[in-house]
């Protein structure tokens, strides 16, 4: 009798840590792998589209310049002598599904878990929220992730401690292009990307849906500033009608 009742408490035991197990892995499908697939497809996506287009020949009177050089010399003396295409591009996907991006993944799913109150149905739910609420969420996060990624940035150029081992990296493509958008330290990465976003989920708190259309969003409108484009239509899908957002001549 003792025995028994001892094998039933080890499988209620074993019965709770495998609906942990299966509770956490849900929660981060949603909360972690989901924004961190979103976001690296608005890297691509961007990326890959907007890469040829940039060398087409009608965009090149919209192109910013760089000086007196022409702007593709500049591209590839940096693609030559800094870091090539294929590189600045295995360099960001590898960023985003490396270490550090799985480590912000974890810790946003851990925040989100505690901040946002879904059962196991609601995690893996497709349900779209109303637009919105979308909408409300999307304005906000992109104001306090603006905010964070501001200072974030900042940061790296007033600590000559961070710019020297992390910061100058990025900066060392002398003229970029879509694919160097993520061609970014870690730990550069995380100040202006992993921690702005968690603290936009933290004010927010949106729907899982919300949170992964704001990362492809918001990698992606990265990759559009980085593309060198100075087009009114860029800066009004990119948000930057909203106040306080510079347009792609600024951060170029």
């Amino acid at each position: 009798s003792t025995q028994s009742t001892g094998n039933h408490h080890s499988k209620e035991m074993f019965r709770a840590l495998v609906g942990l197990e299966s509770s956490w892995i849900q929660a981060w499908v949603t909360w972690g792998l989901a924004p961190n697939i979103t976001a690296t497809l608005g890297y691509l996506l961007i990326a890959l589209i907007c890469e040829p287009l940039i060398r087409h020949p009608s965009a090149s009177r919209y192109l910013i310049q760089y000086g007196a050089s022409p702007r593709w010399e500049e591209v590839t003396k940096t693609q030559t002598q800094v870091a090539s295409a294929w590189l600045q591009l295995r360099t960001g996907i590898l960023l985003v599904i490396g270490p550090f991006g799985i480590l912000n993944s974890i810790f946003l799913t851990i925040l989100m878990t505690n901040l946002v109150q879904l059962n196991s149905n609601e995690l893996m739910s497709l349900e779209i929220p109303g637009m919105k609420e979308v909408a409300v969420s999307i304005v906000v996060m992109l104001v306090v992730n603006d905010f964070g990624l501001y200072w974030g940035h900042r940061l790296q150029h007033e600590s000559d401690f961070l710019w020297t081992n992390f910061h100058a990296m990025h900066h060392s493509i002398g003229s970029p292009t879509p694919v160097s958008t993520l061609y970014i330290d870690p730990t550069d990465s995380t100040l202006q990307g992993g921690l702005p976003i968690i603290l936009a989920s933290m004010i927010a708190r949106p729907h899982p849906f919300t949170l992964c259309l704001f990362t492809f969003l918001r990698i992606g409108e990265n990759t559009l500033n980085h593309t060198g484009l100075d087009l009114p239509l860029l800066n009004l899908v990119s948000f930057k009608w909203l106040p306080l957002r510079a347009g792609v001549a600024h951060h170029m």
